[in-house]
């Protein structure tokens, strides 16, 4: 009985290291934030989610990523074979926008998109006028109640 939950346990130690180990630039960077807006388009072979966030002035960490410190906006791209992150998130941010709950944003720090245009180039982003890219790249949404 004993080694059965050990094994258990052992195996979810070395999955959680594991994860964590390859995820060192995930962070849940902003917290108690609202989704003022939610961009959802086509560009070709990406579907592309972007999200312009009410306050990205106190993160939890420093980055660097000028679409996000200077428009407050996080993205994601995925392409045909990995639509379901686009969809979980898209999901969870028009729920929270729609009931104007705040949320907690997790990012990849490391991942910062600066281009005005997508993977195709046959789409500008919506808000390059403003500045280049969708920003940080956008790992998952915690919607809080309060």
């Amino acid at each position: 009985m004993f080694t059965k939950y050990f094994s258990a346990a052992l195996f979810l130690l070395i999955s959680l290291v594991g994860q964590n180990a390859f995820a060192l630039d995930n962070v849940w960077l902003f917290k108690g934030v609202y989704i003022e807006e939610v961009t959802f388009y086509d560009g070709g072979s990406d579907n592309i989610l972007q999200l312009r966030l009410s306050d990205v002035s106190q993160p939890t960490e420093t980055f660097t990523c000028g679409p996000t410190s200077q428009a407050g906006v996080v993205g994601l791209t995925a392409g045909s074979g990995n639509q379901d992150k686009i969809r979980a998130n898209l999901s969870a941010a028009l729920a929270a926008q729609a009931q104007h709950l705040p949320v907690d944003v997790i990012v990849n720090k490391a991942g910062c998109d600066t281009s005005s245009r997508d993977n195709d180039n046959t789409l500008t982003y919506p808000n390059a006028s403003s500045h280049s890219g969708i920003g940080l790249d956008l790992r998952g949404i915690r919607v809080r109640y309060e």
